[in-house]
């Protein structure tokens, strides 16, 4: 009897250690991790077994059959692509990330972006915010600033379209205003003011495609104004001196100056716009206001149309061929210029050996000059006006022009 009581027992206790080592085994991880691992092999296995078997594993498209796990396989590939795009590239997954002060944050290659409206600030791809402001349609749209990767503000005003359009504020990279006023398509555009770098006025007045064009004013580096009048492409529309009175010029010009005088002419220095007008006195009577007939530019460029031109070459091809062209001698107007350029830091060489003297600060009395000096010429003419470009020889360049009406 003892004997079949120990045999029960050890039949008994051989079927639970049994039991309870499968049990054990079925809740450790590896076995786990085995069942995952098998399922998923057979799964790709039965996946990407993309043969036909029979003309149940075809769906017909016109007059084509193809796989079907061939088709799903294609679906589940494609779409584990897409989502690690979607991952790894778009950033979140979500609409937005929620700061302490409330605002979503983007980054600007996030898809949730595109679909975003109102208030956000967008990350740049090293992770700083570059833009804080309103959105729409993933562009900036409405008020909003712009910031560098050292948070300085860039722009600060209206954007459309991702890009500066309306009323703004531009800014150097220390901070300092650049630009306030109107703009298009990021330029400035309408009527705005243009600042320095050590922040003092530069223009005020019209602009188009980031250019001075228009009406406006100029100012010396103490906000000053020493001009306005006609702008053009940038530069200023020195034509428009021509045919005022003298009277007339204090409205345009009210910088600095200096009057060179002879007997026969004077010759007014305008310095902080490098012009000079001239008032022949010979052909001015007592009673009649003098009228400016000549302006002498003192600089190596000229705007014509939409074009700088600094090269003979380039004159020729706007303007057409030259109506005169050869050397001659100097006259006061010329000898006065070569010495204000040369002051600046030229070295023309051309001896003028001009003598002066002052009768006050501003004004100098020419005494001589080197008359037998020679300077070579190129006269072109358009419609209304006469260019005469001056040079040190027939091969140089030009360092100055001159504009008279025809």
């Amino acid at each position: 009897m003892n004997n079949f009581f120990s045999v029960l027992l050890t039949t008994l206790k051989n079927s639970i250690i049994s039991v309870w080592t499968k049990v054990r085994y079925w809740l450790t991880p590896s076995f786990w991790q085995s069942k995952v691992l098998t399922g998923l092999r057979n799964f790709l296995q039965k996946l990407f077994d993309v043969k036909p078997h029979d003309k149940n594993d075809y769906f017909t498209v016109r007059n084509w059959m193809i796989s079907r796990r061939l088709g799903f396989a294609v679906v589940i590939v494609v779409g584990l692509i897409s989502l690690y795009f979607l991952i790894t590239v778009a950033g979140s997954l979500g609409l937005g990330k929620a700061v302490s002060d409330g605002v979503r944050v983007y980054r600007y290659t996030s898809i949730p972006l595109r679909f975003a409206e109102g208030n956000v600030k967008i990350k740049a791809r090293s992770g700083y915010i570059a833009y804080e402001g309103n959105v729409k349609d993933g562009y900036a749209e409405g008020y909003g600033n712009l910031y560098s990767k050292d948070s300085n503000l860039i722009y600060s005003g209206e954007f459309g379209h991702g890009r500066y359009n309306g009323t703004g504020t531009l800014f150097y990279a220390d901070g300092q205003t650049q630009y306030e006023g109107e703009f298009a398509d990021n330029c400035f555009q309408g009527t705005g003011i243009l600042y320095r770098l050590n922040g003092s006025k530069e223009y005020e007045g019209d602009f188009l495609n980031g250019c001075k064009e228009g009406q406006g004013s100029l100012f010396d580096s103490g906000d000053n104004i020493i001009f306005t009048g006609a702008f053009h492409c940038d530069g200023l529309v020195y034509s428009q001196f021509l045919a005022k009175k003298t009277s007339e010029i204090g409205n345009i010009y009210t910088g600095s100056s200096r009057i060179y005088s002879n007997d026969a002419d004077t010759l007014v220095y305008m310095e902080d716009i490098q012009a000079m007008y001239r008032i022949n006195q010979m052909q001015t009577s007592v009673e009649d206001e003098p009228v400016i007939s000549q302006v002498y530019v003192l600089n190596s460029e000229l705007i014509y149309g939409q074009t700088v031109i600094s090269s003979l070459d380039d004159l020729t091809k706007v303007m057409g061929e030259p109506e005169f062209q050869g050397n001659t001698y100097i006259t006061l107007p010329e000898a006065v210029a070569v010495e204000l350029i040369n002051q600046k830091g030229n070295s023309l060489n051309i001896d003028t050996q001009l003598e002066t003297a002052a009768v006050y600060d501003e004004v100098q009395t020419v005494k001589s000059y080197r008359t037998m000096s020679e300077i070579y010429l190129y006269v072109y003419q358009t419609d209304d006006l006469i260019y005469t470009f001056f040079c040190e020889d027939r091969n140089a360049p030009f360092f100055m022009y001159m504009i008279e009406q025809v």
